[in-house]
């Protein structure tokens, strides 16, 4: 369960900082970023609810780090973690791209 809540803070950390790369200096992103926190939280919730709307799941990180128990033993999902980091280092990426180009007024 660490494991996975370790690559989740990563993502949203790097979401978080490529939201505030591209928002004004003087404008407080935090909102925004922990309704993107619960947003994805609830997509993968209603996602599991049936099998009609499954497909909603695709979009919150919360679906690719599932837990899945096998014995009473949670087993890390190492294919998820994965994605889920090649997604934060390239969003980190851009918002250094970002950070390079842009013009920091005081």
């Amino acid at each position: 369960m660490h494991i996975h809540g370790f690559f989740l803070i990563g993502f949203f950390t790097a979401a978080g900082v490529f939201m505030s790369s591209f928002s004004s200096p003087k404008l407080n992103y935090m909102g925004p970023v922990v309704g993107l926190i619960f947003g994805s939280y609830f997509l993968n919730a209603i996602s599991m609810t049936t099998e009609k709307i499954n497909w909603l799941g695709y979009f919150s990180p919360y679906y690719y780090l599932d837990l899945t128990s096998t014995n009473g033993l949670l087993e890390t999902n190492i294919f998820g973690c994965l994605v889920i980091t090649v997604v934060s280092g390239i969003l980190l990426w851009i918002s250094y791209k970002r950070y390079l180009i842009k013009d920091i007024v005081n």
